[in-house]
């Protein structure tokens, strides 16, 4: 009897840990995002903000010891960039532009080929600047209309992570934050991560506001009776 019982007490063993487990499950997802002016300099933001500048920053640096040294010898090192900036338009609006991935090869010289897929959240970019080109599949998984988190999963910085956030800020405008990190011991040449990834992102920055505040302004409604002058005519400043 005792010999036929055991397979059911281990059974049964096996369903209380199981059920423990399911019970615990994985860490919950926070259900908003990080504020951006948290992730932010004060003096960051509020240039961002007040003066509307393409906020943009890379840094590859060597990972301390525990001693407080650098572990040069071991070779690794820690990137970290993003770039930041404010729009005039809608947090929908500007998600709406800033997602149409496959726009991206047309509006940015520094984008060759890309190819996103709606099934699998996965785009697959080509791109680079000066002599260095850059071949990565990015994962994204969308957690909220203002946070879409991705992941580099083959290709290029394979590993790498970050986030893109949407924040209402400043008269119906939105903040935008992109960002990532990655921890490696095999990179290009420093001023390519960092001087390279600067130019890259504050002309995409740059470029992809224009084309969001562009498209807000051929959306909006003429005035009835008006006319094509109407444009011409100065209208007061919304902002100082």
């Amino acid at each position: 009897m005792m010999t036929s019982a055991m397979p059911i007490f281990r059974v049964m063993s096996l369903l209380i840990v199981a059920s423990a487990l399911a019970f615990a499950g994985p860490s919950p997802i926070p259900s908003q995002p990080p504020a951006i002016a948290a992730l932010l300099k004060p003096v960051v933001y509020k240039r961002m903000i007040d003066e509307r500048e393409v906020m943009t920053s890379a840094d590859l640096e060597d990972v301390p010891s525990v001693s407080g040294k650098t572990e040069k010898t071991a070779g690794l090192r820690d990137y970290r960039f993003y770039a930041s900036m404010w729009v005039n338009a809608s947090p929908a609006a500007t998600r709406k532009v800033l997602t149409d991935y496959q726009a991206y090869a047309q509006v940015i010289p520094y984008i060759d080929q890309v190819h996103y897929s709606e099934v699998t959240k996965v785009l697959q970019i080509v791109g680079g600047i000066w002599k260095f080109k850059l071949v990565s599949s990015v994962q994204f998984e969308e957690r909220s209309d203002r946070w879409i988190r991705y992941r580099i999963i083959a290709g290029h910085f394979k590993g790498l992570e970050g986030d893109i956030l949407f924040e209402p800020a400043e008269e119906k405008g939105t903040a935008v934050l992109f960002r990532g990190d990655l921890r490696g011991s095999q990179w290009p040449p420093a001023f390519v991560l960092e001087r390279g990834a600067e130019i890259v992102f504050g002309f995409t920055a740059q470029r992809m506001r224009t084309l969001i505040e562009s498209k807000k302004k051929e959306e909006q409604p003429k005035r009835p009776g008006g006319s094509k002058n109407d444009d011409e005519i100065p209208q007061p400043r919304s902002r100082f």
